[in-house]
């Protein structure tokens, strides 16, 4: 199989994949009250809309909540900790540290409703990725996360990482947001003291697909 072949293949896998993500989630929204709340969202929340290809950083998959939330959803069908100079994960969290910055000087809402700033208490970023991945973003990363969001407003962030390969994650991670960061020169006069990475403000979920 050429080069060419293969990688057209592996990009109709890919398609494949986001297709039946987003089925999965269409599924949800008609299942109305019907379907378990997702993971760490409100035992009453239901979800009530779906978009494909939005105009959000995040630009996969944004999901509706019937407490006014919305999911912003990016799906990799693999994705590994690849050090490589634009490498997909470090697209990945880009893409998720540039919608917790979008509207940020939103006061009140813009034209939609999903023009406003990220809220931990309803909103989420959200990872979708299959089994193709590799166990450091699978395992390791959910992880790490999670720990993130259970640390108090004054540890540091780096306590969420506890072995070789949680801080690895934890720091590629990091310097992928700070380079986003770098570049957004308005963000980074106006709130010199301000960090990507805020528990209480953002909350990054991995799910296995």
């Amino acid at each position: 199989m050429s080069s060419q072949n293969a990688g057209g293949t592996a990009t109709q896998a890919g398609i494949n994949y986001q297709n039946r993500v987003a089925a999965w989630f269409a599924v949800r929204v008609l299942a109305e009250a019907g379907a378990e709340p997702l993971e760490g969202m409100p035992t009453t929340s239901t979800l009530e809309f779906l978009r494909c290809e939005t105009e959000q950083p995040v630009d996969y998959l944004m999901v509706g909540t019937s407490e006014g939330g919305h999911l912003f959803i990016q799906v990799k069908r693999s994705l590994n900790l690849d050090s490589a100079i634009e490498s997909r994960f470090q697209s990945t969290v880009n893409q998720f540290v540039r919608q917790f910055l979008a509207y940020r000087d939103v006061n009140g809402r813009g034209s939609r409703p999903s023009e406003r700033p990220v809220e931990f208490e309803r909103d989420r970023i959200i990872l979708v990725t299959s089994s193709r991945s590799s166990a450091t973003i699978r395992e390791v990363l959910p992880g790490v996360l999670h720990r993130a969001v259970s640390l108090e407003a004054d540890q540091p962030i780096d306590q969420c990482a506890t072995s070789s390969d949680e801080r690895r994650v934890l720091l590629d991670g990091s310097q992928y947001g700070m380079e986003t960061l770098r570049e957004d020169r308005e963000f980074m006069t106006s709130h010199p003291s301000e960090r990507w990475s805020r528990r209480r403000d953002l909350n990054v979920a991995a799910r296995r697909g």
